[in-house]
């Protein structure tokens, strides 16, 4: 991006003589910034990828920076004065879109409702039910993803269990939970399995998820939040340097070992890719295990007492 971007711009002002330069980003805002800060040219940067909520524009270089939120729940208007070819003033508003304050569009509604029909009974089984919401808006640790790392340890007999910081994924309030809730929350559907490991590579594994996280250079970020864990308590400091922020962890509540070899659930390979070939599938996939944890309870409350501590 930051090698292409400045013939794209140098071209449009140029040949093409525009007004204004707009990149619409999918990067993260972190990212955004720092392509602000090495590219000149840029007007506005219509930042997404990290569903933050900017109420007031980020100026960089010039350049003005918004993002609004995830999963609709706002709009970012930005109301631009332009002379001469340049932005001589602007006005930003965050809007919050409350289903009390705002109808919704229906025609743009019924479309949704012609487009699942066809995968109405499908999708439409309920296969249990929640008293707590279900949410990733969190950066440590959410309840959707405990849920889903609760439900690998109730399925398998294992030391830890193991899921990737997604950021996806409206909220889902208590009450009935359908199939097709379990493709919000896991749209892959991807195979367990289980992995050995010593209490060193497992605190590697995860000082490398914080590097991904915090990295000081916004480029090396990967995107997404903290590894998601059940049967984890960890302490770290988010600014310290690469492999150094972790100060205390602790596996069902006992201190880390680093020669003790640990059982891991998980699906998907996230941080685990290294250890590829240790890798042994069980032959099950994440939506069984979730339907079968639902259906071993009447109603399903996920601990939401905090076990990923900033410090």
């Amino acid at each position: 991006m930051e090698r292409r971007l400045p013939s794209m711009i140098e071209k449009l002002r140029g040949e093409e003589r525009v007004d204004l330069v707009i990149v619409v980003s999918h990067m993260g805002l972190p990212l955004d910034v720092k392509l602000a800060s090495l590219i000149n040219g840029i007007d506005v940067i219509l930042s997404g990828h990290s569903h933050d909520r900017i109420t007031r524009p980020i100026l960089q270089s010039g350049c003005i920076i918004i993002q609004s939120g995830a999963s609709g729940s706002f709009l970012g208007r930005l109301d631009l004065t332009v002379e001469g070819g340049r932005i001589t003033d602007f006005k930003h508003q965050l809007v919050f879109l409350s289903t009390e304050e705002y109808e919704e569009d229906q025609e743009v509604a019924q479309l949704a409702v012609e487009l699942l029909n066809p995968f109405r009974q499908q999708l439409d089984p309920v296969v249990g039910e929640i008293s707590t919401p279900l949410h990733r808006m969190t950066l440590n640790e959410s309840p959707m993803d405990r849920q889903i790392t609760d439900a690998y340890l109730h399925h398998m007999d294992a030391d830890i269990a193991l899921s990737h910081g997604w950021r996806y994924g409206a909220p889902i309030l208590p009450g009935p939970v359908t199939v097709k809730d379990l493709y919000q929350i896991i749209p892959t559907n991807p195979e367990l399995f289980t992995l050995e490991l010593d209490g060193l590579s497992i605190l590697e594994a995860l000082e490398n998820n914080l590097e991904q996280v915090y990295a000081n250079d916004p480029f090396q970020q990967k995107g997404g939040y903290v590894l998601r864990s059940s049967n984890i308590a960890m302490a770290y400091k988010p600014y310290n340097p690469k492999g150094y922020r972790i100060q205390h962890i602790e596996v069902k509540g006992e201190n880390l070992q680093l020669d003790k070899i640990y059982r891991l659930v998980a699906a998907g390979q996230q941080i685990l890719k290294p250890y590829a070939t240790k890798h042994k599938p069980i032959g099950v996939h994440s939506h069984d295990v979730l339907s079968e944890y639902f259906s071993a309870s009447s109603k399903v409350n996920v601990d939401n007492r905090p076990h990923i501590f900033t410090i």
